[in-house]
């Protein structure tokens, strides 16, 4: 079994923007999303909803306690 990854405090300084532009992403992709829907054509509300989901996944991987030595999650799903 793997040991879990624990980085050092350089390491830590250096990821702690992460999370807050993922945050940031993800409310502006949901406040376009809930304000003036009429104004978007289509293919820009899917875009939105795109972004939108795909920050709302970089932060749970961020926040879940994954180890360093597990693969990514696409490749753990069609590994089966």
């Amino acid at each position: 079994m793997a040991t879990p990854f624990t980085p050092t405090p350089a390491q830590e300084m250096l990821g702690i923007e992460h999370p807050f532009y993922e945050m940031d992403q993800m409310i502006f992709c949901a406040s376009a999303l809930r304000s003036e829907p009429d104004v978007f054509v289509p293919q820009v509300g899917f875009a939105l909803a795109e972004s939108f989901v795909i920050h709302a996944r970089s932060l749970l991987h961020f926040f879940s306690t994954i180890t360093s030595a597990s693969p990514p999650i696409c490749s753990r799903a069609t590994s089966s």
